[in-house]
């Protein structure tokens, strides 16, 4: 394979994001540049007898950040803490003991006397590129655009260098370019990441279909299914929306999903994901894209149990709603979460034996962990959706909050205000389907036909709660006889 660009195109609701690194050889290895990148983020307590940052990269009379930088390319890692002028530290966290006033990382840096090497006591900590992960030269963003006063959103993202709207107070980087030509950007990219509501999917790819290079992949980060267009019935069976990319643009699809809350992620607090790819080559390519010191990655090569995880999930969290409008507590709510975490493992092994659904999958972030996450009330998450239908742009709601969050929250809401499903669906939802409901009404369907009811009353409570057929006060009186208690 001759050397060439290398995009990757991510799709972040109404917005698509390109990268471009360099192929070296058919084995897709990309070109790196260690620590291309360092951000600043802050003085933190150090002690000696339990070092913040534990690796000792060494001692130079005339210090800078980027010296240090290449020192602690030997333990690869993520974060850098300079203190006394001279010392350098590495390490993947930070922050052990304490963030410390700014006023007592005064030491200047011998080298670079512009930036501070930390205090007596304290590292002046930075981040960065670390060895490993690819360098991107270049940064493309597909906008849908829209206009924020009198400014469009593109030109915000270029000048700024911010998404005002949806991600306000996070920089983007300055390599991150928006543009508004998604078939020129589809035919340009060879990797294709999707982040966006389900209902906008068949709309993009149809933006797409046509103009993509041979041999492109893509990613999806989307959790739920297929749920039709608007007043259309849901497909008979569980629609996987990979299935829905593969069959649109004829190319591989891989999933990434996990127990992420996005605010979370744009503050680089330490999270993990599962990324589910069968190509081992490739799965090794996109966990180089994607990891970093504060974003881990595991690999399992099913994708289709990564991706199923991330829907049934779905319906746990509406019965965790469920059960905050009721007012029952943090026991009742932990006892559904268990619950609904052994009806989704009985599930996927009775309808999905063949695939290779195991309890591995179920324990890893895109399993267990999604379902805590999703069940829980995130309250400094919010949800903004626009008429025209280009969702919540950016990080906000976008992996784990954005369907977890959802069912939960319009779960409780149905019990509070009494409001049909629907009706919710379009006052808080600007119209958008909520997944909880639609894969419980599929997997009643499918429980009803094998006769199996009786072995999954919280997923059938859920549907008919949603349905209208039971009363929410009934939920819990569903569960008494559960068959994990027999």
């Amino acid at each position: 394979m001759s050397r060439r660009g290398h995009a990757v195109t991510v799709m972040l609701i109404a917005f698509m994001t390109a990268l471009r690194i360099h192929w070296a050889s058919s084995c897709m290895k990309v070109a790196i540049d260690a620590f291309a990148s360092a951000r600043y983020i802050g003085c933190y307590d150090d002690r000696s007898d339990d070092r913040d940052l534990p690796n000792r990269a060494g001692n130079a009379a005339d210090m800078t950040v980027e010296r240090c930088f290449q020192m602690c390319k030997l333990f690869k890692s993520g974060y850098i803490g300079l203190q006394r002028g001279t010392e350098c530290w590495c390490g993947d966290s930070y922050g052990f003991h304490g963030r410390a006033p700014e006023d007592l990382c005064y030491i200047p840096c011998p080298g670079e006397r512009k930036k501070y090497c930390g205090g007596k006591s304290q590292n002046s900590v930075y981040s960065g590129y670390y060895e490993g992960q690819p360098k991107n030269q270049k940064v493309r963003i597909w906008v849908h655009e829209e206009l924020i006063g009198e400014e469009k959103l593109s030109d915000i993202i270029n000048t700024r260098h911010e998404n005002v709207k949806y991600l306000a107070g996070t920089r983007l980087p300055e390599n991150a370019i928006a543009v508004t030509d998604l078939a020129e950007l589809g035919s340009w990219a060879d990797i294709l990441i999707f982040v966006l509501p389900q209902q906008f999917l068949p709309r993009v790819l149809a933006g797409l279909k046509g103009h993509t290079r041979p041999g492109a992949c893509a990613v999806s980060l989307i959790k739920g299914v297929f749920a039709g267009q608007e007043e259309e019935p849901m497909p008979r069976g569980l629609s996987l929306l990979t299935d829905l990319i593969r069959s649109n643009l004829g190319m591989e699809c891989a999933v990434l999903m996990g127990a992420n809350l996005a605010p979370e992620i744009a503050k680089e607090v330490y999270c993990e994901a599962t990324l589910g790819c069968r190509d081992p080559i490739r799965a090794a390519e996109l966990k180089r894209l994607f990891q970093t010191p504060y974003f881990r990655i595991s690999i399992i090569e099913n994708e289709f149990s990564v991706e199923i995880c991330g829907a049934l999930k779905s319906i746990v969290a509406t019965g965790a709603g469920f059960c905050d409008a009721l007012g029952f507590g943090d026991n009742t709510k932990a006892a559904v979460i268990r619950l609904g975490f052994m009806e989704i493992l009985r599930y996927v092994q009775r309808f999905y034996g063949s695939a290779g659904v195991t309890k591995r999958t179920l324990m890893q972030s895109c399993g267990m962990g999604d379902i805590i996450s999703s069940c829980y009330n995130t309250k400094d998450v919010k949800w903004a959706a626009t008429h025209d239908g280009s969702g919540p742009l950016g990080m906000h709601d976008l992996v784990t909050t954005c369907y977890g969050g959802r069912n939960r929250k319009l779960g409780e809401a149905m019990v509070l205000t009494g409001k049909p499903l629907r009706q919710l669906e379009k006052e808080m939802l600007d119209g958008q389907r909520l997944q909880g409901p639609l894969i419980a009404a599929e997997v009643h369907r499918a429980l009803q036909e094998e006769g199996q009811l009786q072995r999954f009353p919280l997923m059938v409570a859920v549907h008919l709660i949603c349905s209208g057929q039971m009363k929410p006060q009934d939920f819990i009186e569903q569960l008494r006889e559960h068959p994990e208690h027999m």
